[in-house]
């Protein structure tokens, strides 16, 4: 919930969930957000509390990244996007890269 002048503004936990999801769509070297990577694990985990958020996410890179650049890429645009967007502290961006994945060649 944010607090302005005018009132109140809520916003749901999905709308969260998808400023995550396409902030980390948005940077090239990630193959694929692993939507349906293991069904007994999600793999988004968003929590808000108190106008703070922290996320856990499971992606994939694409062979020959350089992981720690790109995570941090990953990682900078999640918090960039919500405090911008929603003006919410980011707490904390987990990220764990299960597979990386060849570029295909057309």
């Amino acid at each position: 919930m944010i607090n302005t002048q005018e009132g109140e503004i809520k916003v749901s936990k999905d709308v969260v969930n998808t400023i995550v999801k396409l902030s980390i769509d948005e940077v090239e070297s990630v193959a694929e957000f692993s939507h349906n990577y293991d069904k007994k694990h999600k793999t988004l985990q968003v929590k808000i509390e108190d106008n703070n958020v922290w996320v856990n996410a499971y992606i994939a890179l694409y062979f020959g990244s350089d992981i720690r650049k790109e995570v941090e890429k990953v990682q900078e645009n999640i918090v960039n996007s919500v405090q911008t967007m929603l003006n919410l502290t980011v707490k904390t961006v987990n990220i764990c890269v299960k597979d990386i994945v060849f570029k295909e060649v057309k």
